[in-house]
């Protein structure tokens, strides 16, 4: 029996999260979710339900990808399959509670907020009957995800995964919370770093016919959570020339150690976060 027919024939929230475990451990959740895709329209509605919770329970096990809703990574398949499979209930309203109740019962934090996030209606779409959400059950998601971030304490979420909960956190219940929480955060080298990895973005550089991606740190981005100056005296003695007695964090975080060093030196320059002429 084919591993997808298992998934479509399989009916409990516990047997759906030991597949994917099982999936994951052997390399192929990646290239089974993105093949559930094109079965979510016709998944068992009523198992439905404990596949979305089960896919929100191990968010752990899904990389982040950037881009949009669409775009081609293992997050937006698993976004997709959910999204898809939860329209086979047609009524907007009796989605939204079924949603709600997903959101409720997984322990995932990342990827429900994600997912809530992507279905936030632009301006002119609020009142849209074509909206994933009505406007009650998205208030109650926003509710469940906030949630999620502060009784986590947003522990094991990193890079990309952290960032994107900040953002939401800040959108949804003000700045001050995530400040708080990131202030917390930065006792030690280890924490600030945390924060920093955040903050990097990606950028795709072009020099003649070669054409490379570059890390950066986005001081814009650091500074809506945390003083820059703040981040730069905890990590003070590591931004030396040779840092003595902190090697371990070093190896860890070298990649971030460095974008930070450049960042500062940018700045300091009067050059914008995505400057990367004359650098190195």
């Amino acid at each position: 029996m084919s591993i997808l027919k298992v998934i479509m024939e399989t009916t409990k929230r516990d047997e759906f999260v030991q597949l994917f475990i099982q999936l994951h451990d052997v390399g192929q959740l990646d290239a089974v979710l993105e093949r559930l895709e094109a079965y979510a329209k016709t998944l068992d509605l009523k198992h439905v339900k404990q596949l979305v919770i089960s896919i929100f329970d191990i968010d752990d096990l899904i990389e982040f990808g950037a881009g949009g809703i669409f775009a081609a990574s293992t997050d937006k398949s698993a976004l997709r399959l959910i999204h898809h499979s939860m329209l086979r209930e047609e009524d907007q309203r009796k989605r939204s509670e079924a949603m709600v109740q997903c959101l409720m019962q997984c322990q995932g934090v990342w990827l429900p907020v994600r997912f809530v996030s992507l279905h936030e209606p632009k301006d002119e779409e609020e009142d849209s009957e074509n909206n994933f959400f009505d406007a009650v059950g998205l208030a109650r998601a926003k509710e469940i995800c906030l949630s999620k971030m502060r009784e986590s304490n947003l522990e094991g979420i990193n890079g990309q995964k952290l960032a994107s909960c900040l953002f939401r956190w800040r959108n949804w219940a003000g700045n001050d919370e995530p400040r708080q929480w990131c202030e917390g955060q930065i006792g030690d080298i280890a924490g600030a770093l945390r924060i920093v990895r955040a903050c990097i973005r990606t950028s795709h550089v072009a020099e003649g016919s070669r054409t490379y991606v570059k890390k950066i740190v986005s001081l814009n981005d650091l500074e809506i959570f945390i003083d820059v100056d703040r981040v730069k005296s905890v990590l003070e003695p590591i931004l030396v020339a040779e840092p003595v007695g902190y090697e371990n964090v070093i190896e860890k975080y070298r990649e971030e150690v460095e974008a930070f060093k450049k960042a500062l030196k940018r700045r300091a320059g009067g050059k914008p976060d995505d400057w990367h002429f004359d650098e190195d």
